[in-house]
């Protein structure tokens, strides 16, 4: 059953087990430790990173994004699910159940 649009919003997301994390400057190195694959994000990615640690559902990561970057939550709001679907499915993160 396909959930509907407001669902991802609603949604909250966790770390991988498989995945290591380091901060490393103002970057944030990720490690599969499973396959050995690895990941550095930006600045911006790291802030959405450090928010998904903390289990803050979608739509309050958009919000904190928008207001701490002044950026236009439309952009963010487009920018930030493609991240968020780009990391589950190299499976970085999965929804918290």
């Amino acid at each position: 059953m396909a959930k509907n649009t407001d669902d991802i919003f609603n949604a909250s997301w966790k770390p991988s087990p498989d995945i290591a994390s380091r901060k490393v400057a103002n970057e944030i190195v990720l490690l599969n430790v499973k396959t050995s694959d690895y990941y550095s994000m930006n600045p911006t990615a790291v802030f959405v990173w450090e928010l998904i640690c903390k289990n803050t559902p979608l739509s309050e990561i958009i919000k904190t994004l928008a207001a701490e970057f002044g950026a236009d939550a439309a952009k963010v709001r487009k920018d930030v699910v493609e991240l968020v679907k780009t990391l589950e499915s190299q499976k970085i993160i999965s929804r918290s159940v």
